[in-house]
């Protein structure tokens, strides 16, 4: 096994990122706007046209994933940016990855509406309810 350079790492880890914003869909699911995606891993030297699939024995995955603070959920990073800028509370990255796009579907409706995570933002576990006249 051979040692690789930050470097090349860092460029490796940014085209793969660019490569599964560019194949994400954007959606609404409860209220909150997405990005979903399927990771499908293929063979380096298959051509997708042969193997559309991936490998037999490697599954693919159905992701999704949201900015958070507990308060809000921009899609966009220049506005999770922006309102770091002006003091709102830290933003995390919510990823929910599923085997099926039903498990995905489940699982995010479950989420988005019980959001188990907001302690861990700093917040408690259900948003309060208030009434504005």
């Amino acid at each position: 096994m051979t040692a690789q350079k930050p470097d090349k790492l860092w460029i490796t880890g940014i085209a793969l990122l660019l490569l599964a914003l560019f194949a994400a869909v954007l959606l609404i699911v409860a209220g909150t706007h997405i990005f979903k995606a399927r990771m499908q891993p293929q063979h380096p030297s298959a051509d997708s046209a042969e193997q559309p699939h991936g490998p037999p024995d490697k599954p693919c995955l159905y992701t999704a994933w949201w900015y958070d603070n507990g308060i809000r959920q921009p899609i966009r990073p220049f506005d999770w940016r922006w309102d770091l800028l002006h003091g709102a509370p830290a933003y995390a990255v919510v990823n929910v990855t599923a085997s099926t796009p039903q498990d995905l579907d489940a699982e995010l409706i479950r989420i988005l509406k019980t959001r188990p995570f907001r302690s861990l933002l700093g917040r408690s576990p259900i948003p309060a309810r208030v009434k504005i006249r």
